[in-house]
């Protein structure tokens, strides 16, 4: 009544795994851009498909652009606050060294006067 089936594969082990994993590559075609439908009553699945897989491109691209503008705005924020960090110390480390020139010729002209 049952037919005898043949007996199933052996498992694979992890490392035959992870070494098919690597070989395996599933690339997707290339799709033409389209960026704009000359006919609108009439379009192809196709050609609305190429517009859109081009949408999706654009997409992706504005996000990744969007991404870098952040990091080098973040960037630029950060160098802004070292510079006027070390800006304000060097101009506290000015006024120092001017106050300490000023009392050093006060008591030059004071030795003077003597």
């Amino acid at each position: 009544m049952f037919k005898k089936l043949p007996p199933a594969p052996p498992m694979l082990s992890l490392e035959e795994i992870l070494a098919d994993m690597e070989t395996f590559k599933a690339e997707k075609p290339e799709v033409p851009e389209t960026r704009c439908l000359e006919e609108t009553e009439n379009v192809s699945l196709d050609d609305w498909w190429k517009l859109f897989e081009t949408f999706l491109k654009d997409v992706e691209h504005l996000k990744d652009v969007r991404t870098r503008l952040e990091e080098l705005r973040n960037h630029l924020q950060e160098k802004n606050h070292r510079i006027k960090a070390k800006s304000a110390e060097i101009h506290e480390q000015i006024d120092k060294n001017l106050e300490e020139v000023s009392l050093f010729e006060e008591e030059i002209k004071i030795k003077a006067e003597r």
